[in-house]
């Protein structure tokens, strides 16, 4: 999913997701090989995996988006919190993750934008099961 800060959109990204040799092992069920496919899937060592093996769909269109969440991973936690961050907390947190907001055009008024008129959470679970399916229930 990609953000377009100058009209507050989001879209569903299309290209393949690249998972490096070094996740190999604790996504092997994602391995095109294994799923009969195109051997181009796999060139350079790594696996490029289509969207759609992810399950949902993708927007026909640009839409406005409606929870940020922001997932931490945390060994032994005992089970899943979902923790309402203010504005300020969750442009702090998008800005640390984005690496061209240097050259975005009022990148500050269109932070301050998406922070405000979206429900900002950090998701915190042992596991990225966990996380996910506490993002999935906040998209419902």
């Amino acid at each position: 999913m990609a953000y377009h800060f100058g009209d507050h959109t989001v879209f569903g990204n299309r290209k393949p997701l690249t998972i490096k040799t070094s996740s190999h092992d604790r996504l092997s069920h994602l391995d095109p090989r294994h799923r009969g496919h195109d051997p181009e899937l796999t060139r350079g060592g790594s696996w490029h995996v289509p969207p759609s093996w992810f399950g949902g769909t993708l927007a026909d269109g640009p839409a406005t988006p409606t929870v940020l969440a922001f997932p931490e991973r945390v060994e032994g936690a005992t089970g899943t919190t979902v923790t309402t961050l203010r504005p300020a907390e969750a442009a702090l947190l998008v800005g640390q993750q984005t690496s061209y907001l240097s050259s975005t055009p009022n990148a500050l008024a269109a932070l301050k934008r998406l922070t405000e008129d979206t429900h900002c959470v950090r998701v915190t679970a042992a596991s990225s099961a966990h996380i996910a399916d506490a993002v999935m229930d906040l998209l419902r």
